[in-house]
């Protein structure tokens, strides 16, 4: 996915229907989950606040996350190499940056994510890469 360097509301929402096509977790919930998470992410809010826009609880969402969370971010990720072959197909070197965040919460721990003294945290990589000056960002 290929985004100009400064990210404008109209790019994020871009990036966000991107990302809901390749996120996709199973039930009747599984939508309003998916949104609620790329929502959260995009705008660095809480699950807890972007949930209610959706008409979800945020224990459901991490029921969700819990239950289906590795397999779909599988899924998520080799659609994302997919789409990297695609477009670099014959490049031979590029630039990356790799930042790696945690974000703590004070809820209820979701087993396979990690804890620190604060509380419990969502750890996550974010992968920019630079390409005839445009920025590609891989979450």
């Amino acid at each position: 996915m290929v985004t100009p360097v400064l990210p404008h509301q109209n790019n994020i929402q871009q990036i966000g229907y991107k990302l809901l096509s390749m996120l996709n977790f199973k039930g009747k919930k599984g939508e309003e989950v998916a949104r609620t998470l790329i929502s959260a992410c995009l705008w660095n809010d809480s699950v807890e606040s972007k949930s209610r826009a959706y008409g979800v609880s945020p224990q459901t969402v991490r029921n969700y996350v819990e239950e289906q969370g590795v397999e779909v971010i599988e899924k998520l990720l080799e659609s994302a190499r997919k789409i990297s072959l695609k477009v670099l197909k014959g490049v031979k070197e590029i630039d990356v940056s790799i930042d790696w965040t945690t974000k703590t919460w004070y809820g209820r721990p979701v087993g396979g994510l990690g804890s620190s003294e604060e509380g419990n945290s969502w750890n996550y990589a974010t992968a920019t890469t630079k390409f005839k000056g445009l920025l590609g960002i891989v979450v």
